[in-house]
């Protein structure tokens, strides 16, 4: 079971390290080293969240006449897209993210604390 935990968080680290998929939210996403907090996840795919349902919101006005369906309430697709990218997140990417960072950030303190203690020889 651990060999497909860690390839489940291999993958999902990989994806999550892709400096094109993170676009202009580049600059939220923490060094890998540091865990990644809910409240960082919440506004990560809560601009993600405004920014591609509003252009949803837009692909769903232009389309209105041919399909005859009503348009939902603005604000409801961008809540949607935000809220499915939470739970999402909160479930797979912010346990593989944050297991990776623990184990990077003990590597650099134990890399840390063996160059402080002199060697005997």
């Amino acid at each position: 079971m651990a060999a497909q935990t860690s390839q489940g968080d291999e993958l999902l680290n990989a994806l999550s390290d892709v400096d094109s998929l993170w676009g202009p939210m580049l600059s939220l996403r923490p060094p890998r080293e540091r865990p990644f907090s809910t409240l960082r996840l919440l506004t990560v795919c809560s601009l993600f969240g405004i920014s591609h349902g509003m252009c949803a919101n837009a692909a769903f006005a232009l389309t209105h006449e041919y399909g005859g369906l009503e348009l939902p309430p603005v604000y409801a697709v961008p809540l949607l897209f935000a809220l499915i990218g939470f739970v999402c997140g909160k479930l797979a990417f912010l346990g593989a993210w944050n297991r990776r960072a623990e184990r990077l950030s003990r590597q650099l303190a134990w890399v840390d604390a063996s160059q402080r203690t002199p060697r005997s020889r």
